[in-house]
């Protein structure tokens, strides 16, 4: 992004106050590269230097110096929000590398049944990668890692996870249990038995639910088992990628060396 005064001058108000936003937006992306961050920060002053008057106090602080990007995002971020522009999950970059090797992994699968939501299977391809899952089963219309919001979503996971599809639920459910993988159902159903007061075997499956409707009571049938997350609240449901961290957090404790 550059513009001349006279450029920048030239458009509308409105205008001007988007280019600006969208530097900052930019800056966040490549603030790791020392000569585009220089460029943008001095493309950045310029512009707001260029703004109308009466505009000026508003955006000034943002020709601050900046020592580090969390400096720049406490002066950047309040007039973002202002100008409702807030950034999605998939915005947020990671600086610092993990350590573990991709390919040190642990024999729990996921199955994903019917899931509506593409960012929350992008979510949870994360998340699986986090905790070194072994695969992630993909049912009826779950979106798959071809869908773009998944991808976008999963920033990169989505190549480090295996996975794979089925049409039915029913049919990646018979799948691994011939391979006599226990098969456990994430649900908040009468009698189900909360995570924290149960062993998992050493291998497992976990069966995730609809967003809206749950895990439809023939699979459930089909479970070995059905753990249900403690809540306190009056709401009794979080959002399916929340709840699929918080039960693999507590489920694969014992895989930790």
């Amino acid at each position: 992004m550059k513009f001349s005064k006279k450029k920048f001058t030239g458009f509308n108000t409105q205008k001007q106050i988007r280019v600006i936003l969208d530097i900052c937006e930019h800056l966040q992306q490549i603030w790791q590269d020392e000569k585009q961050r220089e460029e943008q920060l001095t493309e950045l002053h310029h512009c707001v230097l260029w703004l109308p008057s009466e505009l000026l106090p508003q955006f000034q602080v943002l020709t601050n110096t900046f020592n580090s990007l969390q400096d720049f995002w406490l002066v950047a971020v309040p007039i973002l929000q202002k100008y409702q522009r807030e950034p999605r999950d998939h915005d947020f970059l990671i600086y610092r590398k993990d350590t573990k090797k991709a390919s040190e992994t642990i024999p729990v699968y996921l199955i994903l049944d019917n899931l509506r939501s593409a960012f929350n299977v992008g979510s949870i391809f994360r998340i699986a990668e986090c905790f070194g899952l072994k695969q992630i089963l993909l049912c009826g219309y779950t979106a798959t890692p071809d869908n773009a919001k998944v991808k976008k979503t999963a920033m990169g996971t989505e190549k480090m996870v295996k996975w794979r599809y089925f049409e039915q639920t029913s049919a990646a459910i018979a799948f691994l249990k011939k391979q006599e993988i226990p098969i456990y159902a994430l649900e908040t159903v009468e009698g189900a038995t909360a995570i924290d007061k149960f062993s998992p075997a050493e291998s497992f499956a976990l069966i995730l639910g609809n967003e809206a409707l749950g895990i439809p009571p023939h699979h459930l049938k089909m479970a070995d088992k059905i753990l249900s997350i403690p809540l306190r609240g009056w709401k009794n449901s979080l959002n399916v990628g929340v709840s699929s961290a918080i039960a693999l957090y507590e489920l694969t404790k014992s895989f930790v060396s």
